[in-house]
C-alpha cells in the first residue's frame, strides 16, 4: 500500500511539474536573482555552464549519475529555479527536483537564450586555476618547507564560489608566506581521494610533506590569515 502511494505521489509531482505554476520568465527570475537566498540551478553540462550562465547560479548536470546526491548543497525548503537550454530539459529538471522533495521548483521559460534575449547578462565561469604558472608544481611544492594551502572545490559548489575571492586574494597578497593552489575535485579525483576531499570547499594546509591543518566550509579571511601566520 505504501509503495503504491509513493508511486502515485511521484506521478502527481510529475504532473504538477509540467503545469503553469512550474514556469518563471526571465524578467521575474531577474528580480528573484537579487534576493540573498536565491537558488538558481543550471542543469546543463559543465562545459556549457563555463561558457555562459546566470550569475549566482550553481551547476549540476541533469545527466550526471551524481545529480541526486549533489543537490544536497541546495535547500529543499526554499524555491529553486531551473535553467537549461530549452523548456523540455528544464521541465525534466523540475520533475526531478519535485521527486527529490523540493518544496517548489520552477523552470526558466525559453532557457538560457530567453534570459539573454530579455536583455539580461550572462557571465562566463572564471577558470579554476591550479596556480602552476607562477609557482612550482603542487606535487613538488607540498614536499617543501614553505607552507602550501590547497583549495579543493568544484564548479557546481555554491560555497566554493563564495570562498574563491578570498583564496585568490591570499594568493595575490601573501605569496611570501604561502603557496596557493585551487584544485577542482571533479578534474583531479585522485588528489581529492588522497586528501579525503569528500566535502567542499576544503582548505588543506601542508608543510614538509605533512598536513598541518584543514578547514571545511567558507571561512572568513581573518581566520585563514591567522592559520597562515601560525604555520608559515
Amino acid at each position: 500500500m505504501k509503495k503504491t502511494s509513493a508511486i502515485a505521489l511521484a506521478f502527481l509531482m510529475m504532473a504538477c511539474g509540467n503545469g503553469p505554476s512550474s514556469k518563471i520568465d526571465a524578467k521575474e527570475l531577474s528580480k528573484k536573482a537579487e534576493e540573498a537566498n536565491v537558488q538558481i540551478l543550471d542543469i546543463r553540462t559543465a562545459e556549457e555552464f563555463k561558457a555562459n550562465h546566470i550569475e549566482k547560479s550553481v551547476n549540476i548536470d541533469i545527466n550526471s549519475p551524481k545529480f541526486d546526491s549533489l543537490t544536497s548543497v541546495l535547500y529543499s525548503s526554499l524555491p529553486v529555479y531551473i535553467v537549461a537550454n530549452d523548456d523540455k530539459a528544464a521541465d525534466k529538471g523540475v520533475t526531478r527536483m519535485n521527486i527529490l522533495g523540493f518544496r517548489e521548483a520552477k523552470a526558466l521559460t525559453g532557457g538560457v537564450s530567453a534570459w539573454e534575449k530579455a536583455g539580461f547578462e550572462l557571465v562566463s565561469e572564471k577558470p579554476k586555476v591550479v596556480y602552476e604558472s607562477d609557482t612550482i608544481p603542487f606535487l613538488k611544492a607540498r614536499m617543501g618547507s614553505k607552507l602550501v594551502m590547497v583549495d579543493f572545490n568544484a564548479t557546481w559548489c555554491g560555497p566554493c564560489k563564495i570562498l574563491q575571492p578570498t583564496v585568490e586574494k591570499i594568493h595575490d597578497e601573501r605569496a611570501a608566506d604561502v603557496i596557493v593552489y585551487s584544485i577542482d575535485t571533479d578534474e583531479n579525483p585522485a588528489l581529492a581521494r588522497e586528501y579525503n576531499a569528500n566535502q567542499i570547499p576544503l582548505l588543506v594546509f601542508i608543510k614538509n610533506g605533512k598536513e598541518v591543518y584543514r578547514s571545511l566550509g567558507v571561512q572568513p579571511e581573518e581566520s585563514l590569515l591567522a592559520i597562515i601566520d601560525k604555520f608559515k
